[in-house]
């Protein structure tokens, strides 16, 4: 989910020859759209995302290396990224960049390191950082984003990125490093890079041990355990806050279970808890469940796509795609998201779903379409083949679930091939997007329209 358009944001080349940038998953929320490179305020170049993070606020684009080789204004060099862990009170300097491109720089020191947690709006779902860390340094000069580095070798510690709440925070490098990483080996042997990650699709939060003592029963021997793997600052355990609706953990955790080992070494920092569930098919838990310790022997992390939106589908206006991970979170979704569901995220303006929209003075948007003429439909596909039914000029009966309200609703929009073609995109595996013809039924009529006819729609475009 993404409310606006365009995005302004600083990246940082991690590899020259393969021409792979870092930047905040803000600017790139996903594979589709145009995506352009500026070097030194001099030279822009496209670029295509290669891996959009499901959970962290973080995407990698790749630019064409041929088209800066020979151009004189610009000389790329990548940065070290520094392996080793951030601690507090380190000496950092930052190196950013303004609205107007200028660079800006400061000496400064990492003040707080801390677990993030973003309330998700059902009225306007969209991605937010889950189980996400990030540091907080004391300079003033932060611009549009940019760089924390060594202020001996200039290896980079951090990246100054722009945040779904509108907040500038840092993210460890040694965070991302593990992604950059399998990335980097993918393009370098000539394989596809990753389309998926596997996690265990939970969102968390965090509880002061000592209320995990005081309220939720946590026994002395645990408390010890947690209290060995804290550092000096944090006093603070992980807490199940949200369940992804379509996964093997959301049968198996409950809402505020306090986590406390996973696959038996405990856990009480979210780069700890991601470290612990990466890359696994399942792993096992302990939590304190209702004052006592709960056992989960097996449980099953969930393929996320590093993608984003991988499939759009345009009927009358109406933008439509599968649930994307923020709404599953949510969960007053139809039982249809799980085989991907029909999700109606915009209304292009002056389309028939507009007009109808706005003759009911109803959003229509942030809805699963659930029926078609009293048809369920599973997925865009179930949708596709209901609608090529509806003869063009015809109107069709859809019945609606909207998610910020879960109230459902049924309406009729006309079907119109004429001005309003069905389309479909779909991004293929070398990341190129392309229209996919949609076949529609042979029995569609009134292909041309009348003078008057003309003349309406004439008038509605002015």
């Amino acid at each position: 989910g993404k409310n606006s358009l365009s995005c302004v944001g600083v990246g940082l080349v991690v590899d020259s020859k393969l021409g792979l940038v870092i930047c905040e998953r803000m600017t790139v929320p996903s594979s589709l759209g145009d995506i352009f490179v500026t070097f030194n305020s001099a030279k822009m170049v496209r670029a295509k995302a290669v891996f959009v993070h499901p959970f962290q606020e973080f995407s990698l684009i790749r630019y064409d290396t041929r088209e800066i080789a020979n151009d004189k204004l610009v000389n790329v060099c990548e940065l070290k990224m520094n392996r080793n862990p951030l601690h507090i009170g380190q000496k950092l300097e930052y190196f950013g960049i303004d609205g107007d491109h200028n660079r800006l720089q400061s000496q400064c020191a990492v003040t707080k390191i801390m677990g993030l947690y973003i309330h998700a709006n059902a009225g306007n779902p969209q991605f937010v950082p889950r189980n996400t860390e990030y540091f907080i340094a004391n300079e003033s000069a932060k611009g549009i984003g940019g760089v924390y580095v060594d202020p001996e070798d200039h290896s980079v510690y951090g990246f100054n990125f722009y945040f779904t709440d509108q907040k500038f925070r840092g993210i460890r490098a040694t965070d991302v490093l593990p992604y950059v990483d399998s990335v980097r080996e993918a393009l370098l042997n000539g394989e596809e890079t990753p389309r998926e990650i596997s996690l265990l699709p939970v969102q968390l939060n965090t509880v002061p041990l000592v209320q995990a003592r005081a309220t939720l029963n946590l026994d002395d021997e645990w408390a010890l355990k947690l209290l060995n793997t804290m550092d000096p600052y944090r006093r603070s355990l992980l807490t199940v806050s949200r369940l992804m609706v379509d996964s093997d953990a959301n049968m198996q955790f409950r809402e505020n279970d306090l986590i406390l080992a996973i696959d038996e070494s405990p856990v009480t920092h979210f780069s700890t808890f991601t470290e612990l569930t990466l890359g696994k098919s399942y792993v096992s838990a302990t939590v304190l469940r209702n004052r006592e310790i709960v056992e989960i022997k097996k449980v099953g992390t969930t393929a996320l796509s590093c993608v984003g939106t991988q499939r759009v589908v345009i009927y009358a206006g109406m933008v439509l795609h599968s649930g994307h991970n923020a709404l599953k979170f949510l969960g007053n979704v139809p039982d249809s998201v799980v085989e991907g569901g029909v999700y109606i995220t915009s209304l292009c303006q002056g389309s028939p779903a507009e007009a109808e929209a706005t003759l009911s003075k109803a959003s229509r948007r942030n809805a699963f379409i659930i029926e078609v003429d009293n048809k369920p439909v599973k997925n865009l596909d179930d949708f596709l083949e209901a609608v090529s039914r509806v003869k063009n000029n015809d109107y069709v009966r859809l019945t609606a679930l909207d998610v910020s309200t879960d109230k459902v609703s049924i309406y009729s929009i006309r079907a119109d091939e004429e001005y309003w073609k069905t389309r479909e995109l779909r991004r293929s595996s070398s990341g190129n997007w392309k229209e996919v013809n949609v076949p529609f039924s042979s029995n569609t009529r009134n292909k041309s329209l009348c003078l008057a006819d003309a003349n309406k729609l004439a008038a509605i475009a002015v």
